[in-house]
């Protein structure tokens, strides 16, 4: 089935629903909209935080004492 045949259908259908099934059924669709919404939250992509990075010391990367006993 097509979207567009569904929505033709579901706008058919809904027009002989009584007024209170249909603000039942707003407020599951709002409910799921705000649900897809959550679900759709942008994640953190790589390289993001670049440049954010103010100071690293000279010595970073230069082996610890405390670890000399392990070589």
């Amino acid at each position: 089935m097509t979207i567009f045949k569904l929505k033709t259908k579901l706008q058919e259908e809904l027009k002989t629903l009584p007024l209170p099934v249909l603000q039942e059924i707003e407020a599951l669709v709002k409910e799921r909209m705000k649900a897809r919404e959550v679900e759709e939250k942008e994640y953190r992509k790589f390289g993001s935080l670049s440049g954010l990075q103010q100071y690293m010391a000279p010595d970073f990367n230069a082996p610890l004492s405390d670890f000399e006993d392990y070589r």
